[in-house]
């Protein structure tokens, strides 16, 4: 059985931005104690204990007495980026825009379940329809542990599961995680952030910089949600563009 983890941010306050990034990074289970401890000692060396996207650009936290370091935390985001690249097996992606979505017919936003529900299940369905899973995956999800965020996963992991068998199949665990603590989940940050600002259109050199790291021989989808009537993984409700 191929065991992997799945670690997931969102980049975007859920209720009230112009668009929301879901990311997630996939990495095999035996690969994580090994980047684990590499990704600690590139942080140890720069002097900061984790990487929050947020407080590196905004010079912020971790990040506060870098304002005028932009040079050293650019080749340090790259570095990490460069990092995690071997060890994820790929990475997935939905962002959603907000206005879009809220143009949506009532009856269809209700169908969605809202704009968090609609990127979840993109992103679920994102790693269910990679051509390159082997047959028996079997993938633990592992949510950064938020205040906003974290019970609208739990009830969107059930009722993912309940709607179809090929993901209570294929998605057996579902865990909350301090991202301080769990460099995948840093990874997941910086792809949610790199993807948002991507969408919105301003993004800073170094995000088109990491983005290209990102890219590198890994199938990424498309940034943007699409909504369709049908789908090849049961009642799922939303799809990926080709």
């Amino acid at each position: 059985m191929a065991s992997f983890q799945v670690y997931t941010d969102e980049s975007g306050e859920l209720a009230d931005s112009n668009c929301v990034s879901f990311a997630g990074a996939i990495l095999e289970a035996d690969d994580i104690p090994a980047f684990n401890r590499k990704w600690k000692k590139v942080l140890q060396e720069s002097g900061v204990t984790y990487l929050s996207m947020s407080e590196a650009m905004n010079s912020r936290g971790e990040f506060r007495t870098w304002k005028d370091r932009t040079k050293d935390r650019d080749e340090l985001l790259e570095s990490l980026a460069a990092l995690s690249h071997p060890y994820s097996c790929w990475y997935t992606n939905s962002t959603l825009d907000a206005a879009k979505f809220a143009k949506y017919p009532e009856a269809l936003r209700k169908k969605l379940r809202g704009i968090a529900y609609a990127g979840f299940e993109a992103l679920i369905k994102g790693i269910a329809e990679h051509p390159a899973i082997p047959h028996d995956a079997h993938f633990h999800l592992v949510c950064d542990l938020s205040e906003t965020y974290s019970l609208k996963c739990l009830k969107l992991f059930h009722r993912l599961r309940m709607m179809h068998s090929v993901y209570r199949l294929m998605f057996t665990a579902l865990s909350f995680a301090d991202d301080h603590d769990y460099p995948p989940l840093q990874i997941a940050d910086m792809l949610a952030y790199c993807f948002r600002q991507e969408y919105l259109g301003t993004p800073a050199p170094i995000i088109i910089r990491l983005l290209s790291i990102f890219r590198r021989e890994k199938r990424l989808p498309k940034r943007e949600l699409e909504y369709a009537n049908g789908s090849g993984l049961g009642n799922g409700i939303i799809t990926l563009p080709n």
